[in-house]
């Protein structure tokens, strides 16, 4: 059985990939299975998570402040630390 930080995490990271699918898949791969040979104009979550230069922080920081090349944010910084959880797991 899981120690309860494990646990805790596997459910943030969960909430994250459901999050990641409702508001992000439009314009990104968020996993392998969607991933198609050949696209590059939004990175890929698998592509973003072996970058070192995205923590955590900038992850959240990308998709809660407006930037050039993405809708404006929809997600709370909470979410947005989720789908950086998620993100990050797929290291």
């Amino acid at each position: 059985m899981p120690s309860a930080p494990a646990a805790a995490q596997g459910l943030g990271t969960e909430r994250g990939r459901a999050l990641a699918q409702e508001f992000c898949a439009r314009c990104h791969a968020i996993s392998a299975a969607q991933e198609r040979p050949g696209e590059s104009d939004a990175p890929s979550f698998r592509r973003l998570a072996a970058n070192p230069r995205w923590t955590r922080a900038a992850l959240v920081e990308m998709m809660t402040v407006p930037h050039v090349n993405m809708p404006p944010p929809v997600l709370t910084p909470a979410e947005a630390a989720e789908v950086a959880a998620y993100i990050q797991s797929l290291r």
